[in-house]
């Protein structure tokens, strides 16, 4: 306990106390002995009743000592003791405050918005180092201004060792005031990160830090990095405190995505957008409404009849965009939880035509016509698609690779190590390439050019070409497709495919594969790498159509030819034979390889956005155009010189949507880039982590926990609580008390038998 007034408690106002007594003992010398012979008997009665009234005159000399002890300390006005005084400190005390702004930290479906609880707790901190009596300094940072390449370290921190002052307590006012959750997803790992780089705490100083957060489940999932931070903070004297500032996890969704999901990506075409909603709630949602947008306009809303907890909603949209160019696409959730993540943006760069390069090995390129005129048919039937036909020496001198949506190499028998390298870089970016082997084929070549013992671009070891072996059920299919894979699922809700009028002659087998009259398929296909996948076999049981992940893009292999003309081996199928079947599975097979869709990476909120473009067709004077909510709308920056050309770099990103880059051509024209910029989505996720599960992930580690709302609890209750009223209220009942004993212990002639 400590008193505002100690002073009052000194040994002089102490003797006051000892006023009953002295009171006492006068009015003992004053009383006169007289002798009086009846005296006898009151004496006998007197030590009869002695200690009983002695007792009377001793309880009621000690409650005039606790009234006049109440009035004393009324006067000193105590405080009692709570959690914040040993959040003070001693003498002088550093106070690290690192607030998390995550947009995770807006939750207000608890009882108070989790920023709130974080930010009143901080007043509080400063206020109870201002009434305290000793030095204290503070520096705070946000998880967001701690982010990487966000500028120097003063930048970083909003208050750094400043001295607790009435100026400084009204600076933070104001900054409380002012503060906003970020759109940003920031964890605590660089802001403790900035705290390690502050000088050593003097000999005579306490450190203490404090790591005021909602502790969600994403940030601790991996928590072997916050463990080491924080021991090595330990170590270095600090004393960690965890302030936990989040209500139970409520129900919350998030667009996780929209991207484009296939067909060409070509002016006038329709294509598909995927979105999808994540639930990170406990309850099933029903009736999920997304409003979209395209290029600011509306268009119907998407509806999910239900999602499930934990599961993700996908949906395909068909879109189309009579011109070429750059558009915008947007999806919107309702109002929920938080807001951040309810939004997705999205640029679709739309061409006139996708180029597509054909390259055939054969010099009539027999396999690149049938393949282009699938691709592009003609007429009323507009793919967007735009077929490039070229010999396998072009891939050499290529240098424009990234152009084409994705590459076809057609019974190719020998590729030029500089063509391998350009065609393996082109997947390794997120292109797609198909095979489709033929007669000119080798397979030592294939194996030691294209498919290194696993790690290049071919699916698997081919043996040697193979005859199918012709059934006696006619009407068996020789091709048996996968049809829960993206190029097939549209073939399950069809009646005829004509997948079963297929008939394959020739095919090349996978390497140590057993005979072709071997009874057991799945042993067949156990030889096939652990990385790739049949999506088409055979009715005996062999892989024809195989897919296998190549860094960021795909790879698919047909092991037999496109064309179903005569070879010197023979006719090896009839697939492009007239079959309606192959002109859809080039289409599908297309618009799951297009890079459109996988090459364009999303830009996240909170991270430098950085643009490259063309120096010597435009300037290095550079305007961006923030979207609305921005701190501020224009950012003029000069481009950087980067690895490929010039960069324009903006590192204001703190708010979503569509950032606009204004370039100035040489000519002095000026032409805009459009970019899109989200909010990590994995954000959404409220599940927060309690005092049990934040101990299991620091085992070890000394911190102490505290709960934000325990301690405005204490504050409003405990900490700072005058005690003078209770005191006041305790002296009225001792001085009742003392009146009713006074009454009791006095003598009181009876009025009975008077008139």
């Amino acid at each position: 306990m400590s008193f505002l007034y100690p002073s009052l408690l000194a040994a002089p106002f102490l003797l006051v106390l000892g006023l009953p007594v002295l009171i006492h003992l006068i009015n003992l010398m004053r009383q006169k002995r007289i002798k009086w012979a009846a005296m006898d008997f009151l004496l006998q009665s007197q030590r009869k009743n002695r200690r009983w009234v002695l007792l009377k005159e001793w309880l009621l000399m000690a409650l005039r000592v606790l009234a006049l002890a109440a009035i004393l300390l009324m006067l000193a006005q105590p405080v009692l003791r709570s959690t914040w005084n040993t959040l003070l400190g001693g003498s002088q005390t550093h106070h690290v405050v690192l607030l998390d702004d995550s947009y995770s930290m807006a939750d207000q479906s608890g009882p108070a918005r989790a920023f709130a609880q974080a930010t009143g707790f901080l007043a509080q901190l400063v206020d109870k180092c201002e009434q305290d009596t000793g030095r204290h300094r503070i520096s705070l940072i946000r998880f967001s201004a701690a982010a990487p390449e966000r500028g120097s370290r003063p930048q970083v921190f909003d208050l750094l060792e400043e001295e607790v002052t009435p100026d400084v307590r009204s600076r933070l006012e104001t900054l409380v005031a002012e503060l906003r959750t970020s759109q940003t997803d920031m964890g605590p790992l660089a802001a403790l990160d900035e705290v390690r780089r502050l000088d050593p705490p003097q000999s005579d100083e306490r450190r203490r830090v404090y790591l005021v957060s909602d502790f969600r489940r994403k940030d601790w999932s991996e928590a072997t990095s916050l463990r080491q931070q924080i021991s090595d903070l330990a170590a270095g004297g600090a004393e960690v405190h965890l302030v936990h500032c989040a209500d139970p996890p409520p129900a919350n969704l998030s667009i996780l995505h929209l991207r484009p999901a296939g067909g060409a990506v070509a002016a006038g075409v329709e294509f598909f957008l995927e979105l999808a909603v994540h639930n990170f709630g406990q309850r099933e949602v029903r009736d999920v409404v997304v409003q979209l947008e395209e290029d600011g306009h509306r268009r119907p809303a998407v509806v999910f009849d239900a999602i499930g907890p934990a599961e993700t909603a996908a949906r395909k949209i068909r879109v189309s965009f009579p011109a070429a160019g750059q558009h915008t696409v947007s999806a919107r959730l309702e109002d929920d939880s938080t807001q951040a993540d309810n939004v997705r943006y999205r640029v679709v760069r739309v061409t006139d035509t996708q180029p597509v390069l054909l390259v055939d090995g054969a010099p009539r390129a027999r396999d690149a016509y049938f393949v282009a005129t699938a691709l592009a048919p003609g007429g009323t039937a507009v793919t967007g698609l735009s077929p490039v036909i070229h010999p396998p020496s072009y891939l050499r001198t290529a240098t424009d690779l990234d152009k084409y949506a994705a590459i076809y190499l057609l019974n190719i028998d020998e590729l030029a190590e500089a063509a391998v390298d350009a065609v393996r870089q082109f997947v390794r970016d997120g292109g797609g390439v198909v095979f489709f082997l033929g007669e000119r084929c080798n397979s030592a070549v294939v194996n030691a050019q294209l498919f290194r013992d696993g790690n290049g671009l071919f699916p698997l070891a081919l043996g040697v070409p193979t005859n199918l072996i012709e059934t006696r059920d006619p009407e068996s299919p020789d091709l048996i497709v996968d049809e829960r894979h993206p190029v097939f699922s549209g073939f399950a809700q069809r009646n005829n495919t004509f997948l079963d009028q297929v008939r394959v002659y020739r095919y090349f087998s996978v390497r140590d594969e057993p005979s072709v009259g071997s009874s057991s398929p799945a042993k067949r296909e156990s030889r096939t790498p652990d990385t790739a996948r049949v999506i088409v076999k055979l009715r005996n049981g062999a892989p024809l159509v195989v897919e296998k992940p190549f860094g960021e893009g795909r790879v698919v292999a047909v092991l037999t030819k496109a064309s179903p003309e005569e070879t010197s081996l023979g006719q090896w199928n009839t697939w492009a034979q007239g079959n309606p079947s192959f002109v859809v599975t080039l289409l599908e097979l297309q618009s799951y390889l297009a890079r459109s869709g996988r090459s364009v990476r999303e830009h996240l909120v909170g991270w430098p956005l950085s643009v490259p473009f063309d120096g010597q067709r435009y300037t290095g004077k550079v305007r961006f155009r923030l979207p609305p909510g921005a701190d501020q709308q224009t950012v003029d920056v000069d481009a950087e010189q980067g690895p490929e050309g010039l960069v324009a770099i903006c590192r204001d990103v703190s708010t979503s949507g569509i950032y606009r880059l204004e370039l100035v051509t040489r000519e002095g024209e000026q032409e805009n880039e459009f970019v899109a910029c989200n909010v990590a989505a994995e954000e959404g996720d409220l599940h927060r982590l309690d005092r049990g599960d934040i101990a299991s992930r620091l085992p070890g580690v000394p911190y102490t926990f505290h709960r934000a709302a325990e301690l405005q609890d204490d504050a409003r209750h405990l900490a700072g609580v005058n005690l003078s009223e209770t005191l006041l209220i305790a002296l009225v009942v001792l001085l009742c008390g003392e009146q009713l004993l006074a009454y009791a212990a006095s003598y009181h002639p009876s009025r009975r038998g008077r008139p």
